[in-house]
């Protein structure tokens, strides 16, 4: 984690959070969402713009 990331955290008071490398439980949930953005969306469509693929994409978050 950078130094700069880390102080915009203490900034806005909030912790770090990094698990253990190779310990998947550690941010299980997470992994579970980006794991099915990549699969049930992202990487079924072509995006022509980046707003296209924003737009897209929170759609689909608002709608998991």
């Amino acid at each position: 984690m950078s130094a700069e990331f880390g102080k915009t955290l203490d900034r806005f008071g909030l912790r770090r959070s990094s698990g253990r490398t190779g310990i998947c439980f550690d941010n299980a949930m997470a992994e579970s969402f980006f794991g099915a953005l990549k699969n049930e969306r992202v990487s079924r469509v072509t995006y022509l713009t980046r707003e296209a693929a924003r737009q897209d994409i929170t759609r689909y978050i608002e709608f998991w």
